[in-house]
């Protein structure tokens, strides 16, 4: 058995992937996975950590404002489409599985032309272009959400909720006290930028860090290429670019987590069961996903524009001086979304390869 993922370009659509495909293959050491990424983006580290064959794939972007590229962007697409054409000739995949991002869409078309089984799975609350030109040719959709289910065909759409690695949540308390070399008089803050980093927190964080160290430790992955001038102290304040090993270990002394508002993010907090503060990116699906944890109470959510470091400073010693605020949060948190769904999700992905060949 075999299976394509698309996606790429940010962390967003692979993270749930590779929650996928680790499962599958402790439950299946046969199934085979290739990956169509883009050339530029984060994934490719990841997905090659994972020891799944990794293949760089033209990426066809619609702008949405008007640009020159416009001009050129049928001959991209055709281009796009010819080279997924070949690698799934050449693979032979039994099923096209992704989560959105940018090399998505020609997979899904020319997986249709060729009767390859399809599935996509939309995370956020706002449906992204990608979900919209796929549905037509998926054989499946799912979704993370119980109020997205009236925005696609009922016949082939399926609640599901996120998945979530499973790796994350086997973290030790006292394994990441050693690990860390933190000082265990203090609570942890774990300061997270979504899958590439976010310069806008790291620069908040930087500015109000001698302050926070007098109550909390910290530790801050920044985002590949986004360290700030702070260096790492010994006991209180750890800087990594990413973390993969480690970060299980993260997650397990983390008190509280700030993050933006992706939907990796808000799975791996309702998962470990997390107090979190939200800042979602400005003008992205992150505002929607964050309005609906607003709504529901399970987190703090901050919007960019009007927070400064000295409100985020006071919000995060806010958390820390009242523990059962805290517990609460991380109660509602839990409940948001289901993420105990991984074998779920393999379930329904191993009945789409079965029923290949019938009426779609």
């Amino acid at each position: 058995m075999k299976i394509l993922f698309a996606g790429g370009g940010t962390l967003g659509p692979v993270i749930p992937l590779l929650a996928i495909a680790n499962t599958w293959k402790q439950t299946n050491p046969s199934v085979e996975f290739i990956w169509a990424g883009t050339s530029w983006g984060p994934e490719k580290a990841f997905i090659e950590h994972a020891q799944i064959n990794f293949y760089s794939f033209p990426i066809v972007r619609l702008r949405r404002s008007f640009s020159w590229e416009w001009f050129i962007l049928p001959w991209r697409f055709l281009h796009a489409c010819w080279m997924a054409w070949k690698l799934l000739q050449t693979q032979q995949p039994d099923l096209i599985a992704s989560v959105g991002g940018f090399t998505t869409v020609p997979f899904m078309i020319v997986g249709w032309v060729l009767g390859i089984p399809s599935w996509i799975h939309q995370q956020d609350m706002v449906i992204s272009l990608t979900t919209r030109l796929s549905t037509p040719f998926a054989s499946s959709v799912s979704v993370a959400w119980p109020s997205l289910l009236s925005f696609f065909p009922a016949k082939k759409t399926i609640l599901l909720g996120n998945p979530v690695r499973e790796e994350i949540q086997y973290g030790n308390r006292d394994q990441a006290q050693e690990q860390f070399h933190l000082d265990s008089k203090y609570p942890t803050l774990l300061v997270m930028g979504g899958g590439s980093g976010s310069l806008w927190i790291n620069k908040q964080i930087s500015q109000i860090l001698s302050k926070l160290l007098e109550k909390i430790n910290i530790i801050h992955i920044t985002g590949q290429g986004k360290q700030m001038a702070c260096t790492a102290i010994k006991g209180r304040y750890v800087v990594r670019e990413f973390l993969m090993d480690e970060l299980a270990c993260a997650y397990a002394i983390a008190d509280i987590i700030l993050s933006r508002c992706g939907m990796g993010s808000i799975t791996e907090c309702a998962a470990l069961h997390k107090t979190a503060i939200f800042i979602p990116l400005v003008d992205s699906p992150q505002e929607k996903n964050a309005m609906e944890i607003k709504k529901q109470q399970a987190a703090i959510v901050l919007s960019q524009e009007n927070t400064d470091a000295q409100i985020l400073k006071q919000t995060i010693f806010d958390l820390i001086d009242h523990p059962k605020q805290c517990k609460i949060l991380a109660d509602r948190m839990h409940e948001l979304i289901k993420t105990n769904t991984n074998k779920a999700f393999i379930l329904h992905l191993e009945e789409l390869i079965k029923n290949k060949g019938k009426k779609r």
